[in-house]
């Protein structure tokens, strides 16, 4: 008798420990998913996300206040909490810059809309004219026309300083006596400017045009042949208005008082592409929180908005509910990560704001070819409201060619999986000391004597500088430096970095010729470059 109740003792302990095994492994389904409900998931997501009626969600737009809304559907779907009982929290976005709805401009009286074929630069000043202009003539009290190319070259590249350059040329212009000034997009349309109003400026007296390079052909080259002058008529006026803005907050509460942050911003910026990546990524790493249940931590996800506005929204979040380096472990912020993964390589940045996130990286160096960049504070992107707070942030993006246009579900599924791991490596963490990192120069602000015409990647983690663009007809492309080439010396000094590069640069002016080292797949070369 006692051997057969032994006997049947160990078959249920068996049974518990076949179910249990079961459960590992339902756990694990539950978690991760297949790849197909997965897929289908983030396909459904960003199939919405990139409806045309969602397409340009600024802030104030009803189309921003519809993609909040989608987003926090999904967050309740998930279990997620709301923020004090709802899941949006609007903020207040102040537009100091606005142009008026009845602004207008006319050359031969054709109306030209503004923000496309002509844009107004956010230190241009107010007024009215009806006149007659020649191109080539600065006559005082009329319109003068200035082309890009007397400027200089690239002035819309994201790493130069064309804005900066324009408004100097537009200050000069308006000195010496221009009642406006119109820039004339002479050189192609990668040059062409948006209309982002972008504060930062003081406001000249005197309006200024941008005229985008179709626009410029079409009216000033091919209706303007053979004319005596090009009459041009406009009124340009501005208001003062405020707009509202929606961050979507969702809560994982455990208890606990500490919180991980996971964000990513589902507004459209200006002249660039709304990230539907960012957010399909957000809205799956939530779904294995939720499967999961992670204990240590509460998690906060947010969509933020006002990204643009001096990220508005960040700041709303980390004011208005009192975070802190006491209360928020960390910040996990997901750029554009919709990219087709070239070599297998995702971008990390913020690596040197905590000295644990290297111990906690190894999924992440094992899955992918992992570029690590140290940067607390890369790009304008949200985390960096957090770094300034002194709280731990790791920015996580992929890189687009400049034909990669399409959101790659594989690659939103696999980011979403190493975040996913990535929470599962800080739940047996202790909490996150945070260090302060070196930055990287801003080129926008950097006055150079002499220009070389070559755009730096700033995104290279590797030795020296890593060639992203090389501008035509400049110093650069008559050396023969390519896009691809990286920099490791300049004259006697070694390039190791872009703030090497940057010091380096200070010390020229046009016409100097210094000898730079470069690496070109794998072999080195030398030459000479004559600044211009």
């Amino acid at each position: 008798m006692k051997l057969r109740l032994m006997f049947i003792g160990m078959l249920c302990v068996l049974a518990r420990v076949e179910v249990k095994a079961q459960w590992n492994i339902d756990k694990v389904k539950n978690m991760f998913g297949s790849s197909k409900e997965v897929s289908s998931k983030v396909s459904a997501n960003l199939e919405y996300l990139a409806s045309p009626e969602l397409a340009e969600r600024f802030p104030g737009s009803m189309a921003e206040e519809k993609a909040a809304t989608y987003i926090s559907e999904q967050f309740k779907a998930l279990n997620f909490k709301p923020y004090l009982g709802q899941y949006l929290q609007r903020f207040t976005i102040d537009k100091k810059n606005n142009l008026s709805q009845d602004a207008h401009l006319h050359i031969f009286d054709h109306p030209l809309a503004i923000g496309a074929a002509v844009v107004i630069p956010p230190f241009s000043g107010i007024g009215k004219l009806n006149t007659q202009a020649v191109p080539g003539m600065t006559e005082p009290d009329n319109l003068w026309f200035i082309k890009f190319s007397e400027v200089g070259d690239q002035l819309n590249s994201r790493f130069g300083t064309g804005l900066d350059k324009m408004y100097q040329r537009a200050k000069q212009a308006i000195e010496q006596g221009a009642s406006a000034v119109m820039f004339l997009n002479d050189v192609n349309a990668e040059n062409d400017f948006t209309n982002s109003f972008q504060e930062g400026y003081q406001t000249l007296s005197k309006p200024v045009f941008i005229l985008n390079h179709e626009a410029y052909k079409k009216h000033i080259v091919q209706e303007g042949k053979g004319k005596h002058w090009i009459p041009v008529s406009f009124d340009i006026a501005k208001t003062r208005r405020t707009m509202e803005g929606h961050n979507v907050i969702a809560y994982w509460q455990n208890q606990s008082d500490q919180t991980i942050v996971i964000g990513t911003h589902f507004d459209k910026q200006p002249g660039s592409l709304a990230n539907d990546a960012g957010v399909a990524a957000l809205l799956e790493v939530a779904s294995r929180i939720q499967a999961d249940r992670l204990r240590k931590y509460n998690y906060l996800l947010v969509a933020f908005s006002g990204t643009a506005d001096e990220r508005k929204g960040a700041e709303t979040l980390l004011t208005h509910m009192g975070l802190n380096d006491k209360k928020v472990n960390c910040m996990i912020n997901l750029g554009d990560v919709g990219a087709s993964l070239s070599s297998n390589q995702l971008f990390i940045s913020g690596v040197a704001s905590s000295a644990t996130w290297p111990k906690v990286l190894g999924t992440l160096e094992r899955n992918f070819n992992l570029q690590q960049l140290p940067y607390g504070k890369f790009g304008e992107d949200n985390h960096c409201s957090f770094y300034e707070k002194n709280i731990p942030v790791l920015n996580v993006f992929t890189k687009r060619a400049a034909t990669d246009k399409k959101n790659h579900v594989t690659t939103i599924d696999l980011v979403a999986q190493a975040v996913a791991d990535l929470l599962l490596a800080l739940d047996n963490a202790a909490k996150l000391p945070f260090s302060p990192t070196s930055e990287l120069p801003d080129l926008r602000k950097i006055k150079l004597e002499a220009s070389i015409g070559l755009a730096p990647d700033i995104a290279y983690a590797g030795e020296g500088v890593l060639i992203g663009e090389v501008f035509a007809n400049s110093a650069a492309a008559f050396s023969n430096l390519q896009t691809g080439d990286v920099i490791i010396k300049m004259g006697d000094y070694d390039i190791r970095d872009l703030n090497d590069y940057v010091r380096e640069l200070k010390k020229y002016k046009t016409g100097d010729k210094v000898m730079m080292k470069i690496l070109r797949v794998e072999q080195k070369k030398e030459m000479f470059i004559t600044f211009k």
